[in-house]
């Protein structure tokens, strides 16, 4: 029996770091956001006009250029590095150059609603916690506004130069890449707290874009600063969820329930499927590559028993079929061309393959979230193929 009690949570004093201001604009000030209104990347074929155009212009450059910082909310909470709620730490980026990645743990949202529209206010606390304030939504009126106070978990913020000829053609033209550069560093910020024997692991292993939900932007130049909050998943921000309806229903209720089971391939399938979604590439790539060489493995077993091949005999050699001789000389000799998938695609999965071995003895991988994404669909038709019952032998 477990012994429960009552106890009160102790929340750690705010211990700010000094010269963190100088180092992250978006973390150190009162910064206003709409709730409800987000910046998104177009599709390369749609064409602005005027009515949605000019985004941050009114941000003067310094010297021919602007600062864009872009933050995001972790989702777990990173130790107090040096006892501080704050940390800068120089971090290895993508091309090898020096980064400076703020991290903060005393960020809080303020929501509040004004003109019958949300907004919120990220403001560093002072306190361990707030609950509710008034905040001024404007530096020109007196107007006080009660807010609500949401307490976040660390918050992450890289501070980078961009160059165009507006400062929305140099928004525009770097987004992505900085986005991409805070999560890079973040990544090895993980990879470096996993090994230094922190108390507690953070609870994820990494972030990624396709996992991120609001991405908080600031474009600074000389005069005030011009903020917004990209969304590479819209429906993520304003917390819209998918549908499921008809089939797609009725079968979620049936795996629920047990009345359908699924086999241990379309749970690796639907993993790796959840893996992308995720952000966690690496897994995603494993968990499709292993779901293809079972796969192959089993279809190649299953025409060497119709040819009278005996269990045992399969179980003693199966060490010695290797998943590069299953995929290039197993198939084409078990299935009858009509019935194997094309050359093309156990080519794919045979490239998949050398990519997994990069990855499991050299540490490397280099797929994006596209390919990868293609890579899965790839695989499910594979499997497909090797899953038809009673494919006739060659």
């Amino acid at each position: 029996m477990d012994r429960v009690a009552f106890i009160q949570l102790i929340r750690g004093d705010v211990v700010p770091l000094p010269e963190f201001a100088s180092h992250s604009t978006l973390l150190s000030s009162h910064r206003k956001f709409r709730s409800q209104v987000v910046l998104a990347i177009l599709a390369p074929d749609v064409q602005k006009d005027a009515s949605i155009s000019g985004v941050f212009n009114e941000v003067q450059p310094i010297d021919g250029k602007w600062f864009l910082e872009v933050g995001i909310e972790l989702p777990d909470l990173l130790p107090a590095i040096d006892g501080k709620s704050e940390a800068i730490l120089t971090v290895q980026g993508m091309n090898g150059q020096s980064r400076e990645l703020c991290l903060s743990n005393r960020i809080s949202r303020f929501h509040f609603e004004q003109d019958g529209e949300p907004w919120h206010v990220l403001v560093p606390r002072t306190a361990p916690s707030h609950g509710s304030a008034e905040v001024i939504p404007d530096k020109k009126s007196a107007a006080r506004l009660h807010a609500i106070e949401e307490q976040l978990r660390t918050m992450a913020a890289l501070r980078l130069p961009v160059e165009g000829e507006t400062a929305e053609l140099a928004f525009e033209g770097s987004a992505r890449q900085c986005v991409e550069e805070l999560l890079h560093c973040v990544n090895k910020t993980l990879q470096a707290l996993r090994q230094c024997g922190a108390p507690y692991s953070p609870a994820f292993r990494a972030v990624r874009w396709d996992g991120l939900g609001r991405v908080y932007v600031l474009m600074c130049g000389k005069n005030e600063p011009g903020g917004g909050q990209l969304a590479p998943n819209a429906k993520r921000v304003g917390l819209n969820p998918a549908v499921l309806e008809g089939e797609r229903g009725i079968l979620l209720r049936d795996i629920a329930s047990g009345a359908t089971e699924l086999d241990d391939l379309d749970r690796l399938l639907s993993g790796a499927r959840s893996s992308l979604h995720d952000g966690d590439y690496e897994f995603a790539f494993l968990e499709s590559v292993i779901a293809a060489e079972i796969a192959t493995q089993r279809c190649i077993h299953r025409a060497c028993g119709d040819c009278g091949v005996s269990n045992k005999k399969l179980k003693n050699h199966n060490r010695e079929m290797t998943y590069s001789w299953a995929l290039n000389v197993g198939l084409p000799m078990a299935l009858h061309r009509k019935c194997r998938p094309s050359s093309n695609l156990i080519g794919c999965m045979d490239r998949a393959r050398t990519k997994r071995n990069d990855l499991m003895h050299q540490g490397e991988f280099d797929m994006t979230g596209d390919e990868l994404s293609e890579l899965l669909g790839k695989t499910e038709e594979f499997i497909r193929f090797l899953k038809q019952p009673g494919t006739p032998t060659s």
